[in-house]
């Protein structure tokens, strides 16, 4: 490189870095400072670190502080730290003034600190570890401590050791650059070290940081000189900001990102710096740093940078569109703001405050007008001051009185009058005009207009001549050629109160109690807008509006802010608007936006002004929820803690407990946090998976209770959102709750047993129930139906009996009919065979006399045969045997049956003697004799077997 293009290079920083130091618009970045009695530590912070999960480290005078975001946690090592670092799984490292070490996390997640001073046994004294560091690079964690270089990692450990006390180590990227004040400057990269400077090249340097430029490695020295190391050569190179390291005592460089730094100087706060050499922006008190004397600084994963000083921590969040118009002494409330000259014109609570666009630093305010400025206006190159005092005139750095009495707050041209313009003051509307003469520009004040001793807020005018008049109770309207006649208007309905009247471009707006309105000039009445349909509908309470240009509006409802585009006549709110970040922080009733650029406004706040960029920002995630306890517990053991396994990914935190919860311990408590990007107010939201139905409430309450959770599988999931409208990520907590005993999973297997056995014994007494009741009743029935057939039967058999009974009188009224009839047939065929045998034997006898006449003989014999067998005749036997059988029944065949060898005389002997008749009855109705008769009684007993003694007719009765 030349000495030509190295001058080149050099008017060009230097250009651009005083273009940057004195060309300023923005503010100051938001600070939120916490103090000792915060944090409960020391006042020096020595060293910051940020995690990936969103915690913070600092080290101080009594060991290593930890904030996440809600909750301070001091791990106390008994002496200062003054390095820390990270390794690629956030364990934090140390090194201080007594020794190196670790955090570590025991099983309840307490952090504890653990000595690493043995790695270094044998070398150990009592100044070794003074001015210790601690820096990761790559995989490695690296301590600088006294000559020596302890390189740390979890497959080995090594230890490279110099002659001379190192005075200096930055890292840059991935490489450590080490500056022994009696060795030269070295370099440690990928477990090597390698000489960059010899010792005579750096001697009386007085080296106190680098930066890595696009020219190549700037050195800089404590007396303000820098260089460029050219190969192995150095080169003078100025850097257009030499004299603020030279004038601030530089304490030290770091290196925030690839391609930006840190100076931290011991007086002056810090100045940020790009890889190119260009200064970003300074940091120090008069911006709100807590203190100028600067140790450690870190920037997290999430913009936000941490700064650790001499009287505390601050922390500045970069990226939000936001910078703060103030001081550290306060300039007072925002009133109302404009551009002039150049500069920025602030009136304020505490007076006119003027900042100078190419002043060195964004922080100098200048104090121009003591008291209550409400109301700044630019008419023709001349500022207007609103005052309590009245209404004064800034032109050529001169301020001149205009009106003597309070007013001022607005000045508007009147639309229809040629070079009038109209204020309120605390007595009415006042009239201004140009002066006449030689500059024609000066407002002068021409009289009142109306309205003596009202206090009106605002004004506007509309096209038709008309001037609409705010006042504490409501809004009129009168016309400007005739002001005494007024048209008053308090409410929209019937209690819908009017409070203000706003113009955007040329249409008048006017404000109610709930909603925003037009007024119809035909009909006389208000309606609501198209244009401002949507804040209406939204219910959003609009409190003022604020028209800013063609296409923008502001609207506040509230303590909320929101900007809104306007597009082909339809309102949107423009997406991604952080402003609830400043939320709250607005003078009520004196609300006000003051555009800049197209790009850039003005918001007047209780504390100065946001100065605002409109620029495209991303609400996304600005950190990740960390559960940080779970506490149990119990009647038995108290209040304790449990804690597992971790796994934090890119979209959430999980936290897995390890053991079961005992079902006694299930009152169970989360204390969760934000993470350290969370400086400002935030907001959790809650759910417990198998046990709420939905969502909780946005809260500000960084924990959550459940008690007497019944047993089973739980996840509770927790997430954030800030007051820049910014989500977190969602951590996410599993835990069992193990079931008592009694509800174990052997008990519920003897419980099923049991069941089912009873479900079995149960069946089976029901079905032995059953069957019992069944044959029971089966019995029963069949007994029933045994009784009913029995009843049946007996009701038969007494029928059977009844019909018997009647057939066996009818049968003895039959059998005695037949009896008689047979007794009377017996006795005729008694009287009938006696009659014959009496007429045979006198037969006989005429017989005897006539044998000599053989024809009488023979005659006579013919009709004895005649008799015999009219005696003996079948039919008659028939007839006779048909009335006995219906008489006797079946006694032939009964007999028969008995004795089968009896003949038909025997039978029909059988049937006289069983008619108990006597011999001599029998004899003719047989056509014997009685001896014949007697003859045949005997046989008939040898026949029947009956003894002598056994009576004839007995016997036969049986049949």
């Amino acid at each position: 490189m030349n000495f030509r293009t190295i001058c080149f290079f050099y008017i060009l920083i230097w250009f651009v870095s005083i273009s940057n130091l004195f060309a300023s618009e923005e503010g100051s970045l938001i600070v939120r400072n916490f103090y000792p009695n915060v944090y409960d530590g020391g006042s020096k912070i020595y060293s910051v670190v940020t995690s990936s999960n969103g915690l913070m480290y600092a080290g101080d005078k009594n060991g290593i502080i930890e904030f996440d975001g809600e909750n301070w946690v001091k791990i106390v090592t008994g002496f200062p730290m003054h390095s820390l670092a990270l390794d690629v799984n956030n364990v934090v490292f140390a090194a201080g003034r007594e020794g190196i070490g670790f955090l570590e996390r025991d099983s309840i997640n307490r952090l504890k600190f653990h000595s690493l001073n043995h790695l270094v046994t044998g070398y150990i004294n009592s100044n070794m570890f003074v001015n210790a560091e601690v820096f990761r690079i790559g995989d490695e964690i690296l301590f600088v401590v006294d000559n020596k270089l302890v390189i740390y990692s979890q497959t080995k450990i090594r230890i490279i050791e110099g002659t001379n006390r190192i005075g200096l180590a930055q890292r840059i990227d991935d490489q450590l650059y080490i500056y022994a004040p009696k060795s030269g400057l070295f370099r440690y990269l990928r477990g090597e070290v390698t000489r960059v400077l010899s010792l005579d090249k750096v001697k009386g340097l007085g080296l106190c940081g680098l930066i890595k430029s696009p020219e190549g490695l700037v050195i800089f020295g404590k007396n303000g000189r820098s260089f460029l190391l050219d190969d192995d050569k150095l080169v003078d190179f100025d850097v257009g900001f030499g004299s603020f390291v030279k004038e601030h005592f530089l304490q030290g460089i770091q290196q925030l990102s690839p391609d930006s730094y840190v100076l931290k100087t011991f007086y002056d706060g810090l100045l940020l710096v790009n890889g190119e050499l260009e200064v970003v922006k300074q940091i120090n008190q008069s911006g709100n740093l807590i203190n100028n004397t600067v140790f450690g600084v870190d920037l997290d994963s999430y913009g936000n940078l941490w700064v650790g000083t001499s009287a505390g921590i601050s922390v500045l969040r970069q990226e939000l569109p936001f910078t703060v118009y103030n001081t550290q002494s306060g300039i007072g409330t925002g009133y109302t703001a404009a551009r002039f000259n150049k500069d920025i014109y602030l009136g304020t609570s505490h007076g006119l405050w003027r900042k100078r666009t190419d002043q060195r630093n964004e922080h100098d305010f200048e104090l121009l007008f003591p008291g209550h400025v409400f109301g700044l206006t630019v008419i023709d190159d001349i500022l207007y001051l609103g005052h309590p005092s009245g209404i004064y005139s800034i032109e050529k750095n001169r301020i001149e009185p205009v009106v003597h009495q309070p007013g001022g707050m607005v000045i508007k041209k009147v639309p229809f009058q040629e070079n009038r313009y109209l204020t309120n003051t605390t007595n009415g509307l006042l009239v201004l005009q140009k002066e006449k003469g030689e500059s024609g520009k000066r407002l002068i004040q021409s009289g009142f207009l109306e309205g003596k001793n009202r206090e009106i807020h605002n004004f506007e005018f509309d096209s038709l001549g008309n001037v609409w008049v705010e006042y504490d109770n409501g809004i009129y309207r009168f016309n400007w050629e005739k002001p005494e006649k007024k048209r008053y208007y308090q409410r929209v309905g019937k209690e819908n109160r009017l409070k203000k009247v706003r113009s955007i471009e040329s249409k008048l707006y006017f404000i109610a109690d709930s909603g925003v309105y037009c007024f119809n000039d035909d009909n006389q009445e208000f309606y609501e807008p198209n244009l401002l349909r949507a804040l209406n509908s939204n219910k959003q309470n609009t409190t003022n509006i604020i028209g800013e240009s063609s296409d923008k509006i502001w609207v506040l409802s509230g303590e909320q802010l929101r900007l809104y585009q306007i597009k082909d006549g339809v309102l949107y709110q423009s997406k991604n608007q952080p402003f609830r970040f400043i939320d709250g922080s607005y003078p009520i009733g004196f609300e006000n936006v003051h555009q800049m650029s197209d790009s850039t406004s003005l918001i007047g706040c209780e504390d100065g002004f946001y100065y605002y960029e409109d620029k495209a920002y991303s609400t996304g995630t600005y950190s990740s929820v960390i559960i940080r306890n779970v506490n149990l517990s119990s009647h038995s053991k108290g209040k304790y803690n449990v804690w597992g396994d971790i796994s934090d990914g890119n979209d959430s935190y999980w936290l897995k407990i390890t053991e079961p919860i005992d079902h006694t311990d299930n009152s169970i408590e989360f204390t969760f946090s934000a993470g350290s990007p969370n400086y400002n107010k935030v907001y959790y939201q809650t759910y417990l998976y198998g046990y709420n139905a939905k969502w909780s409430e946005w809260s500000r309450n960084n924990s959550r209770e459940f008690t007497n959770l019944p047993s089973g599988d739980y996840r509770f999931v927790v997430r954030a959102i800030n007051d820049a409208e910014e989500y977190s990520k969602i951590a996410v907590c599993e835990f069992e709750i193990l079931p008592p005993w009694y509800f174990t999973k052997w008990m519920m297997f003897v419980y099923v047993l049991v069941f089912l056995l009873i479900i079995f014994m149960s069946v089976f007494l029901v079905r032995y129930t059953i069957s019992k009741a069944k044959s029971r009743l089966e019995k029963q029935q069949k007994e029933e139906a045994i009784k009913l057939d029995q009843q049946r039967t007996q009701e038969k058999l007494t029928s059977d009996k009844e019909l018997i009974r009647l057939r066996n009188e009818k049968l003895r009224s039959d059998n005695l009919h037949k009896a008689k009839e047979l007794a009377n047939l017996t006795f005729s065929l008694i009287q009938k065979n006696q009659v014959l045998t009496d007429f045979k034997d006198e037969l006989e006898q005429v017989k005897h006399y006539s044998e000599t006449n053989k024809l009488v003989t023979e005659d006579l014999r013919r009709l004895i045969r005649k008799v015999n067998k009219g005696i003996d005749k079948e039919e008659n036997w028939e007839v006779f045997e048909d009335y006995f059988d219906t008489v006797h029944e079946n006694f032939f065949i009964k007999l028969k049956k008995k004795f089968p060898e009896l003949t038909s005389k025997d039978l029909r002997l059988c049937a006289y003697l069983r008619m108990n008749m006597a011999t001599k009855e029998i004899a003719p109705l047989m056509n014997i004799t009685v001896r014949g008769v007697e003859i045949g009684r005997y046989r008939l007993r040898r026949k029947l077997e009956l003894d002598r003694n056994v009576n004839f007719t007995s016997f036969l009765n049986r049949f």
